[in-house]
């Protein structure tokens, strides 16, 4: 590291003239009275306040700009790190051949990987005085080649003496100077508190305060405006506070720590997406090279504080760790951020949250855009809650845009963009904080019915994944169909949940799958995606937990061109075409999110009055019968009427499964025109091989008689018509009423049948008044599973009829 500050010969020249000037350092040493100014006369009783060995601190701003064309061609702040090398008395040629007491110093830097100070190179001239009271001028004095005096000389009792000093700087160092290097000054003093001085130029506006230390003259603060000779004119702003130690971190305030963990949806443009997951690891500080921070022509090295995490990525099951000590945030206390010539790190999630936007535009402007060369001319930079920071470059639409909580410093999102087209986008995980009610593992059943039949469906959850949308661009390909929802971000992440899709074969009695698709997906702003609303494979059975019909309206607001009514409620949704007469409902369970039932006419955007389809969507339930007496409890929440219920199987096979649901909703397009309709109810047995009995027992609530109906069962295309049929008479004898229990048990002989049955049924009753009651023939007021039995067994019982 020592041949760092390797040189040209101007950029000696440079570093002795701006090093000196504008890095001032801390005197660690106690003051002491050091080695004394050659020639022994009674006005001589000057001396050095720093002695070898000591250590001193400055840290610096520096703007350098062309004074020909006004173009800033480096700012940079640092620490300047000084160690009194050697003192002595050397005979020179300054002012004329005079003796002189010599201070030279050596530049450090502060090597954090081996926690020790090393040098850039060998020790300078870092201060230069002599006293000659037979010359025309007594006192001269030369801070190296730089501008501005790094310490100065005390005279007897360690005093410090600006008013004298004032003009021995003038007489032996500006003036001799303004020549060829500095600009002149036409105006000097000393300042009120007897500790600095101030120099001027009234015409151009130059100006140089310095204020030291009265007990040990080093400088402690140093402000000027100066133009400076390099080759040509540069005009130097400069600022020089001198500190205690070295340390250029221990300003940072993250407002993070170890342990915290924070998540952040992903993607690199397209559809592409990943769910990332940081935890704060550990805070460290490290060596990194910085170019453009002085006059060395290599780059420095510089110390900054790194932010590392362990980066786990979701992998639809858990998440996985990828890398760890991973680097997600950078900064010292001169810079907010690291970047140098091969860009800012590769993720950067946190910012020190005590930043300032002075400190965000010192490394963001203009000129420096131009000095690193990074392909931006345009920089915006709001200040609200947020930091909301954008470089663009107006030509090609190139733009980086980065939003910052003030707060916490916590990267709320970050976005780089070309052309229109994403190119990378993260944020942090807000859009995607959706769950529904469902687990990886759990198998939902599920049935759809339209015009051309229908098919039952399970699939098993298997994952959870997410998708990247730009609904932009959404809405240039759909043609007019869709249109973004006024008030909702652009640029969309949504969560999804991935399951095996699988469809029941009659056939064979077996589930044959599809594949792996998308089964729902959704985020805060859309309780069901476009996609899997309308492109989807598998129809939205279930609302993040929270939602509820009312949040159908923007999904199906883009139906609003073949729908001119639309009601919304918590727990339904009802659409209605005034012109063809075609309604469509949706129910939902508030609880759980389910949609209990979608039905009726749909048109897909684009669509005519010729393209109108009846379809009907809902879940189902299942139970895998065990060898042996099966006893199956009956959902019959709906119902209020019914009690208790339960089915009692025998059966000689395994793997047997009963699907079942209880619509209070026609899945079928046809109407039952015959009594009221108590309930629909949809049945697949996938295997009655083995199936020596089974029974339905229902017992009703005491609010219910079954002396006070007569019920019909009804049967959907038993005839292959795609018509309800009525059941036969002879079925009335599989039921056994219990009156004094006020329930009903429903006998079916199976035995002997094998492979898979699938029915719709329905039940529609009359009311009948006592005098005209049939004994022995009142039906059940139900719904569920004992008119799915009852059906069922009906069902099987008038094959075998047929049969013989």
């Amino acid at each position: 590291m020592n041949n760092l500050k390797n040189r040209t010969k101007s950029t000696v020249i440079i570093l002795l003239a701006f090093t000196a000037a504008i890095n001032l350092g801390v005197l660690l040493t106690s003051v002491k009275a050091g080695p004394y100014v050659p020639e022994e006369h009674v006005y001589n009783g000057w001396h050095w306040g720093v002695d070898v060995g000591d250590e001193l601190y400055w840290e610096v701003e520096m703007i350098l700009t062309n004074a020909s064309n006004d173009e800033v061609t480096m700012m940079f702040k640092d620490i300047w790190i000084y160690n009194i090398t050697s003192i002595e008395n050397v005979t020179t040629d300054w002012l004329g051949v005079n003796e002189f007491s010599l201070v030279n110093a050596t530049q450090y830097y502060f090597n954090v990987t081996e926690g020790e100070l090393e040098s850039y190179g060998d020790p300078m001239e870092f201060a230069l005085f002599g006293f000659n009271n037979s010359d025309t001028i007594k006192h001269k004095y030369r801070a190296g080649m730089g501008a501005a005096p790094y310490i100065l000389p005390l005279n007897g009792s360690n005093n410090l003496e600006v008013d004298i000093l004032a003009d021995i700087l003038n007489e032996s160092f500006y003036d001799p100077l303004s020549l060829d290097r500095f600009n002149a000054f036409d105006g000097y003093s000393p300042t009120t508190m007897g500790n600095g001085m101030f120099f001027t130029n009234s015409s151009d506006g130059y100006y140089l305060y310095l204020e030291y230390n009265v007990t040990n003259g080093v400088a402690e603060y140093v402000e000027g405006y100066m133009k400076v000779e390099m080759g040509e004119s540069m005009l130097l702003n400069f600022t020089i506070q001198r500190v205690l130690d070295y340390d250029i971190t221990d300003e940072i305030e993250w407002g993070v720590t170890i342990g915290d963990i924070f998540y952040f949806d992903f993607t690199e443009g397209g559809s592409d997406y990943e769910d990332i997951k940081v935890e704060v690891t550990n805070f460290t500080d490290i060596m990194l090279p910085k170019s453009h921070n002085g006059f060395m022509e290599d780059e420095i090295p510089m110390v900054f504080q790194a932010v590392y995490c362990n980066l786990s990525l979701w992998d639809g099951i858990e998440y996985d760790v990828v890398d760890e000590n991973f680097p997600i945030g950078l900064a010292n206390n001169f810079y907010f951020q690291y970047f140098d010539e091969g860009g800012p790190l590769d993720l950067i999630l946190f910012y020190p949250n005590n930043t300032a936007k002075e400190d965000i535009e010192f490394v963001w402007n203009s000129d420096t855009l131009r000095i690193w060369d990074v392909p931006f001319n345009d920089i915006e930079l709001i200040e609200n809650t947020n930091f909301e920071f954008t470089l663009r470059n107006t030509s090609t639409n190139f733009r980086v845009s980065n939003i910052i909580d003030k707060s916490t410093g916590i990267v709320q999102s970050f976005l780089i963009t070309e052309h229109g087209e994403v190119q990378l986008y993260y944020e942090m995980k807000n859009q995607t904080l959706i769950d529904w009610d469902l687990e990886i593992g759990d198998v939902v059943y599920y049935k759809q019915n339209s015009q051309d039949g229908g098919t039952y469906m399970r699939a098993t959850i298997n994952a959870t994944d997410g998708e990247f949308v730009n609904l932009t661009t959404w809405e240039e390909i759909s043609g007019g169909l869709f249109t973004k929802i006024p008030g909702q971000p652009e640029l969309q992440f949504f969560k999804a949940v991935i399951a095996e899709l699988e469809e029941f074969d009659e056939i064979t009695g077996t589930w044959q799958s599809n594949g792996d698709y998308i089964f729902l997906e959704a985020n805060i702003y859309w309780a069901i995606s476009p996609y899997a609303m309308f492109g989807g494979t598998a129809p939205p059975l279930f609302l993040p937990l929270g939602f509820t019909g009312e949040d159908f309206e923007n999904i199906l607001a883009l139906l609003g061109g073949m729908f001119d009514v639309m009601t919304f409620t918590e727990d339904h949704v009802f659409l209605r075409n005034s012109t063809n007469n075609k309604e469509y409902d949706a129910y939902v369970d508030t609880t759980s999110g389910r949609i209990t039932f979608m039905g009726g006419w749909m048109n897909m955007p684009g669509g005519d009055d010729t393209t109108w389809n009846y379809l009907s969507i809902y879940p189902m339930v299942n139970e895998t019968l065990n060898v042996g007496i099966n006893v199956i409890s009956i959902p019959n929440d709906a119902i209020s009427e019914i009690d208790a219920s339960h089915i009692d199987i025998i059966t000689s096979n395994t793997g047997v499964e009963i699907v079942n649901a209880i619509l209070a909703y026609n899945p079928i397009n046809t109407s039952i025109t015959t009594g009221t309709v108590l309930y629909y109810n949809d049945l697949l047995i996938t295997n009655t091989t083995g199936l020596a009995n089974l029974s339905f027992y229902i017992k009703f609530d005491d609010s219910f008689d079954l002396d006070s109906y007569n019920l019909t069962f009804w049967a959907w295309n038993m005839s292959g018509n795609n018509e309800w049929s009525v059941a036969p008479p002879e079925a009335t004898d599989m039921f056994v009423y219990d009156y004094g229990d006020n329930s009903l048990t429903i006998i079916f002989p199976i035995g002997g049948s094998s492979g898979p049955i699938s029915i719709i049924m329905a039940v529609s009753y009359v009311n009948v008044s006592p005098p005209e009651l049939i004994p022995g023939f009142p039906l059940l007021l139900t719904l569920g599973f004992l008119t799915i039995g009852v059906f069922a067994l009906i069902m099987i019982h008038f094959k075998k009829v047929k049969k013989i």
